[in-house]
């Protein structure tokens, strides 16, 4: 079976957070996407928050920086994700990497995900399932879970079913246990 839990998109403070709580007991996930979670991302010590996504393609927006830069080349963007993956691991929770947009570019995506995987990512998010398959081969220990929304990540924790909540509003979640 899965545990159920919830993705909360576009988060910005534990009082945005208070409103989630206060409608359910179940795990808590945070996409990191808006420059005030970033910075400030330390506050969220909740146990029921598990963990964390990193939204960088939204936090660029929130910063006013061009899209252009997500290269692997841009010392920008690794320090963000050395940053987001330090305070992953302060806090003791997950720590799941950006979803490559650029589907199509394989080699690509592989050269990210083996990024995230030295700056101790437990995954990525994934939108089709050759990623996927890249994201198992790279990130797989002992045993394989695949979560599922709008693609998925892939993480080595147990597995889990994840539904994004927007105050209210329930996106669909496919979850595939037979990887």
């Amino acid at each position: 079976g899965f545990n159920i839990s919830f993705r909360i998109p576009k988060i910005n403070n534990f009082a945005q957070l208070d409103r989630v709580l206060d409608l359910t007991n179940k795990d808590i996930y945070l996409s990191i996407e808006t420059k005030q979670a970033f910075f400030d991302i330390l506050q969220f010590k909740h146990p029921q928050i598990k963990g964390f996504y990193l939204g960088i393609l939204d936090l660029f927006d929130e910063l006013g920086f061009s899209h252009s830069l997500t290269h692997p080349n841009n010392q920008l963007i690794h320090k963000i994700l050395i940053d987001f993956s330090l305070y992953c691991a302060y806090l003791e929770k997950d720590c799941v990497g950006f979803v490559y947009q650029h589907y199509k570019d394989l080699d690509g995506f592989r050269k990210w995900c083996k990024i995230q995987k030295e700056y101790g990512f437990d995954g990525v998010g994934c939108i089709t399932p050759n990623q996927l398959t890249i994201a198992n081969e790279i990130f797989k220990k002992d045993y394989k879970k695949v979560e599922f929304y709008n693609g998925g990540y892939f993480s080595e924790k147990l597995p889990h079913f994840s539904i994004e909540l927007k105050f209210n509003v329930f996106r669909s979640t496919i979850v595939s246990p037979n990887v």
